[in-house]
């Protein structure tokens, strides 16, 4: 399969999970069963850096429900200090455990698909969040300009970047470069 990937016009360009079973079979088919297809189309792709998509965004795969219509594309990865800081950021934050100590891209959708989950989870909140602690703060007549309104500010920027990411890297990125210093 990495021969026939190297071998196309358009280095690292997507093939379809049906030209990789095509490419699996030749040069003559061996009777392999459609899932030892997708468990060495599953393997390679992992230890590649490659991920499945469906109609351009994330597909869910598993032996026996790769789909031929799925896309093979090569993932970009965070540099090893970006991957570091998002890594250790998504578990204390998010919670989020057991990323790979090295970026890969399974480890990337891993972290992409938690926080794309946990923001939408808690965008409402943490973006009226600054508001209740200015209010809670006119009550108690302070005007409610804590270091945790400015921590509450930081949370809803950070949210609002993650959810406006356009893909696995840029969210890494995101959360990487996000201002979190805690009040």
């Amino acid at each position: 399969v990495a021969e026939r990937a190297r071998g196309r016009s358009v280095p690292d360009a997507a093939a379809t999970v049906a030209d990789l079973r095509r490419w699996i079979a030749e040069p003559e088919a061996m009777g392999r069963t459609k899932p030892l297809q997708d468990l060495v189309l599953i393997s390679w792709a992992a230890a590649t850096n490659r991920t499945f998509r469906d109609h351009g965004g994330p597909a869910r795969v598993a032996i026996d429900q790769l789909a031929d219509h799925l896309e093979v594309v090569a993932q970009p990865l965070p540099t090893d200090a970006v991957w570091g800081v998002a890594r250790d950021r998504a578990e204390r934050i998010f919670g989020v455990p057991h990323l790979p100590d090295a970026p890969s891209a399974n480890g990337l959708a891993r972290l992409s698909a938690a926080l794309l989950d946990r923001s939408e989870a808690v965008r409402s909140d943490v973006a009226a969040l600054p508001g209740s602690l200015i209010e809670l703060g006119e009550l108690v007549g302070d005007g409610g300009e804590w270091p945790r309104t400015a921590t509450a500010r930081s949370a809803v920027a950070l949210v609002d970047s993650i959810l406006a990411a356009g893909d696995d890297l840029a969210r890494s990125e995101a959360l990487a470069a996000a201002a979190v210093d805690p009040s």
